[in-house]
């Protein structure tokens, strides 16, 4: 449940006998999805890692096949 939609049940739902209890529960909601963005942001980190790396081995293979291109062209003036 998102936050707004459990705050909108909260104030319906809030009576002066329950209202620690939902700020509890509130409170709790809270944490959950601090928690929960602490992940994706984990997340979002390794990621960005990975594509980093995926670049400069890609710029590398690319480096590499300019490299062999032109070894292949050298044999080949040299063989005519």
């Amino acid at each position: 449940m998102e936050l707004n939609e459990f705050s909108n049940s909260i104030q319906l739902n809030l009576t002066s006998s329950n209202i620690v209890s939902k700020l509890k529960e509130y409170h709790h909601a809270i944490e959950q999805l601090k928690y929960k963005e602490q992940l994706v942001d984990e997340k979002v980190h390794l990621l960005e890692e990975q594509l980093i790396k995926i670049k400069a081995d890609e710029r590398a293979q690319r480096l590499k096949c300019t490299f062999l291109t032109k070894q292949v062209k050298k044999f080949n003036t040299k063989t005519k």
